[in-house]
């Protein structure tokens, strides 16, 4: 089986979402997409340090999925299944805060690298805060 590809429209409506949950206040100090080899997906990986309060997370992926439902076509290349939360002890968060930072709305790629350990066989960072 290939590697799936990530489509401008992935691309596109990740800005899109990262856009809504800005105004929404949602904080998303962390949004990339993430290709994990072992499972052939791209995962849509978000962290907020709202997050690490919420003690439901399936209440924080109802109201991700509320937003992209609200955006209709202008996210329609990114299911609920394909969103990732992440905590702070996550170690590609922790990874990918070490290396590099993005403010506002980045597309910047990263593939084929070894960072501390972990491969990252493809990802693009939208955001990436300290």
């Amino acid at each position: 089986m290939g590697k799936e590809i990530l489509l401008d429209s992935h691309i596109e409506a990740g800005k899109e979402l990262l856009r809504a949950l800005d105004e929404k206040a949602f904080n998303i100090t962390t949004a990339m997409w993430f290709f994990y080899p072992d499972a052939e997906k791209w995962k849509l990986l978000l962290y907020s340090p709202e997050f690490e309060k919420e003690k439901n997370p399936t209440l924080l992926y109802s109201r991700i999925s509320k937003v992209i439902t609200e955006l209709g076509d202008k996210t329609s290349a990114i299911s609920l299944e394909s969103v990732k939360l992440v905590l702070r002890n996550d170690p590609l968060l922790k990874m990918f805060k070490s290396i590099i930072h993005a403010k506002g709305i980045s597309t910047i790629r990263m593939q084929s690298n070894y960072f501390n350990g972990i491969y990252v066989e493809d990802a693009l960072i939208y955001r990436n805060e300290p």
